[in-house]
């Protein structure tokens, strides 16, 4: 390589960093031959050892830019983590800050709907016991019903029994009416007899008379005096008969048309009233169902409201217990929720002493 050069002369000079060869000085010369001197030697040898320390503090330089830039990035870093630790810091404050002002608005409005619940099962409370109050004088009201229809059923009874003693009454009655009518008949027969007697005694008393004025004895005048009498009470009953026959005969028509209506009428009552009776009983009997079938809803009804009294009475009765231990939790939460914020200020404030 150094005949290619045409190198007529050269000196190499190794060039060292730490003891480690790292480079050659070389010296050419190509014009001719060349015997180095001492003083050349150690000069350029020096040259070789200010290159090595030359490079090496080009070394330690680029080693100590590196460094910088390395320092350098990790201060921006820091200044970056540390802005982004303020910032999550300030955002954790504030967030604790707004935990802290919720959780304290969340538990004042938590003992506000306690309070409330409170108030409302108190009221749903007062309302089943005035239930269960209502559903027992309801039960009274059923018994009393049961009772009334029990007497209704025994009233009944009591009238159909009554209706037939009065349709026995009434049919005595006019069976009794026809055997007026029957006397009657036998008065107006007699009356009849009566006016046939009349008849002949007045006849005879006409006979009496013309006998006696044909005889012309000493006891005239008292048998003139007596078919006299005799005919003025046959004129008489002739009277009284004539004025009984019109009131006979109008009895006899009067005890007929009443005998026929009072047994029409009877018939006619006896049916109505029985029918109404039935329909009555009818009725007192579909009450009495009704009345079985509401007595058995009042009674679940009232078992109903008696357990849900007893249940809201005791919720009412949890309930604040339930509302105490709540306010005691929220009261503990908040002062743990405000211990925890002192001590992250406090860790803050060191942490950004620390980064200051």
């Amino acid at each position: 390589m150094l005949e290619q050069l045409s190198v007529k002369a050269n000196m190499v000079a190794p060039i060292l960093n730490e003891g480690k060869l790292i480079g050659l000085l070389v010296a050419h010369q190509c014009r001719e031959t060349r015997t180095w001197q001492p003083m050349e030697i150690r000069w350029f040898a020096q040259i070789a050892i200010q290159a090595g320390f030359a490079i090496e503090q080009a070394r330690l330089l680029e080693l100590a830019r590196q460094a910088y830039q390395k320092t350098e990035s990790t201060a921006r870093e820091q200044r970056q983590h540390k802005e982004l630790l303020q910032r999550l810091m300030r955002a954790l404050l504030n967030d604790s800050q707004m935990a802290l002002t919720s959780l304290s608005t969340e538990s004042q409005r938590q003992q506000e709907a306690i309070a409330t619940v409170i108030d409302q099962l108190q009221t749903m409370t007062d309302s089943a016991w005035m239930m269960v109050a209502t559903t027992q004088q309801v039960e009274l009201q059923i018994q009393r019903t049961d009772q009334t229809v029990r007497a209704g059923h025994e009233t009944i009874n009591l009238t159909q029994n009554s209706l037939s003693a009065i349709g026995t009454v009434v049919s005595d009655s006019a069976a009794k009416v026809k055997q007026l009518g029957q006397f009657s008949q036998k008065i107006s027969q007699v009356i009849r007899l009566v006016n046939d007697l009349a008849g002949q005694m007045n006849q005879q008393s006409m006979n009496v008379a013309i006998a006696a004025g044909r005889s012309r004895s000493a006891g005239q005048e008292s048998v003139v005096v007596l078919a006299e009498t005799v005919r003025s009470l046959a004129q008489q009953l002739v009277e009284v008969a004539a004025q009984l026959e019109p009131l006979i005969s109008e009895i006899e028509t009067g005890a007929e048309c009443m005998g026929t209506a009072m047994e029409s009428s009877t018939q006619q009552i006896v049916v109505s009233t029985a029918q109404m009776m039935g329909e009555t009983r009818q009725k007192f009997i579909q009450i009495d169902a009704i009345n079985t079938q509401l007595s058995t809803l009042v009674k679940g009804l009232a078992q109903a409201a008696n357990k849900d009294a007893q249940t809201l009475t005791f919720a009412s009765q949890s309930i604040p217990e339930m509302g105490s231990v709540a306010t005691q939790t929220s009261e503990q939460a908040i002062a743990a929720s405000e211990t925890f914020f002192i001590k992250l200020e406090v860790f803050a404030r060191e942490l950004q002493a620390i980064a200051d």
